[in-house]
């Protein structure tokens, strides 16, 4: 296979996984839906305001490869780059609309922490200390998971913090550690 036909066979692969990605934008608030219960406490949302760029100038970048061919390295990256900014746009987008605490799991600033994975939250045990810090640190909370390793998450606000763990700490105990 010539370098002409792979790059071809590139160019249509990544259009047809964007295709794939704008195609199951409405069903993924279902399975996240069923995958996390009632919602119980909502939360500010996020609303990413480079959803329509970055969906239009996606395919954009992998429709131009076909008038310019910058070398079959660039076209890979050019149009692994197109698809993932367009499934970290649905993504953020479908999550940040639905920002809080659910019977079996949290979603906040653009992530999905289902009390399952989440090992413990550390910042509990030293919460005092962050009253001396500055709003930006009393407005995160710091999370220890199974898979991704220790994270933290933003709050728009204190007491929406001390809210959502509250809420936690209520539906699953073990988060509280004792406190």
């Amino acid at each position: 296979m010539t370098d002409i036909d792979f790059n071809l066979l590139l160019r249509i692969l990544a259009l047809g996984c964007y295709l794939v990605v704008l195609a199951t934008w409405p069903g993924r608030k279902k399975r996240v839906t069923a995958r996390l219960g009632k919602l119980v406490l909502p939360l500010t949302g996020t609303a990413n305001r480079f959803v329509v760029p970055v969906l239009v100038l996606a395919p954009l970048l992998i429709l131009f490869q076909w008038f310019r061919d910058f070398g079959l390295m660039i076209n890979v990256v050019l149009c692994a780059v197109a698809v993932l900014a367009a499934e970290l746009v649905v993504r953020e987008r479908v999550l940040g609309a639905m920002a809080g605490v659910y019977q079996k799991g949290l979603v906040v600033d653009g992530r999905l922490l289902l009390f399952s994975d989440i090992h413990a939250l550390p910042t509990l045990s030293y919460e005092d200390e962050l009253a001396e810090q500055d709003e930006f640190y009393c407005r995160t909370l710091e999370v220890v998971t199974e898979n991704s390793g220790t994270i933290r998450v933003g709050f728009v606000s204190v007491e929406e913090r001390e809210s959502a763990v509250a809420t936690m700490v209520e539906l699953e105990p073990r988060l509280g550690g004792g406190q």
